[in-house]
């Protein structure tokens, strides 16, 4: 749950609850084919053209599954060039652009209309929305240690980039009259990260256990 978005939906059931916890591969500045949702010409392809696409492996979505082979090297190699010269799930460029760390705007506007969105909709259903800003290794980040997940951005900017959107979040949450839940970085050690953003077992307990009394108390 750390590390998604996650809506509790319950459709036609009412007094449900959703809780949205927004991860940075939804946050990149400079990549103008942030993901919507809806089709908006290049707008819609970002996260589904980029970042689930090279995990296929990964998640074994392919007909031809890695873990069919693995046992033996060759078949590996062979299904690897399989994989490369016939399967419809080609592989994915990175996309182009600039490093840079100056503001974003456009990025900012899709974040927030995003948030409405997402707001309106569960309203609309009878679902109360809680609200959770990305927790990261801010440490990690500041040091300058390198993640690809992030291509335009240098590690060291990532986490004002974090800060601020979660900001924007807060904001917009409050505004809404949806719940946002507070869970400060500075709670988290290294200790609790197995990469920038990804949680080690003892770091998703400790933010469990940071989220549940205000989930618990939208529930009632």
């Amino acid at each position: 749950m750390a590390d998604k978005k996650i809506s509790i939906d319950g459709f036609d059931e009412p007094d449900q609850e959703g809780i949205l916890v927004f991860y940075s591969n939804d946050r990149q500045p400079a990549v103008h084919n942030f993901f919507l949702g809806v089709a908006e010409d290049a707008l819609c392809r970002g996260v589904p053209a980029f970042h689930l696409p090279v995990q296929i492996d990964n998640l074994e979505a392919r007909r031809l599954r890695q873990s069919y082979v693995s046992f033996s090297p060759l078949l590996m190699v062979a299904r690897y060039l399989l994989v490369l010269g016939v399967d419809t799930a080609r592989p994915v460029d990175r996309p182009s652009g600039l490093t840079s760390a100056a503001p974003d705007p456009r990025l900012e506007e899709i974040f927030v209309r995003n948030v409405h969105t997402i707001s309106a909709i569960n309203r609309q259903r009878g679902i109360r929305t809680l609200w959770v800003g990305q927790v990261m290794d801010h440490r990690r980040m500041l040091a300058g240690e390198r993640w690809g997940w992030v291509p335009f951005l240098r590690p060291e900017d990532m986490s004002p980039l974090i800060l601020r959107l979660n900001g924007l979040l807060k904001r917009e949450a409050e505004a809404l009259g949806d719940v946002y839940v507070d869970i400060a970085p500075e709670d988290f050690t290294s200790d609790d990260f197995m990469d920038h953003g990804h949680f080690v077992p003892a770091g998703s307990l400790k933010f469990a256990a940071q989220l549940a009394p205000a989930v618990a108390a939208a529930c009632r």
